[in-house]
């Protein structure tokens, strides 16, 4: 149940994120980037971006 949430709230973040900064892009190719799996929700270590 937690983990729904979780997801939910993520994807609003990024949506809201996408919306603000139209030009915020990747600034590594996305095959670069480090995944953190030592948790349940598999998320990207770092991703740097750039606007």
């Amino acid at each position: 149940m937690g983990g729904h949430l979780t997801r939910l709230q993520l994807a609003t973040a990024i949506q809201v994120l996408l919306e603000r900064l139209p030009g915020i892009e990747l600034a590594v190719p996305a095959e670069t980037i480090p995944w953190d799996e030592s948790t349940p929700l598999r998320a990207p270590a770092v991703l740097p971006v750039r606007w």
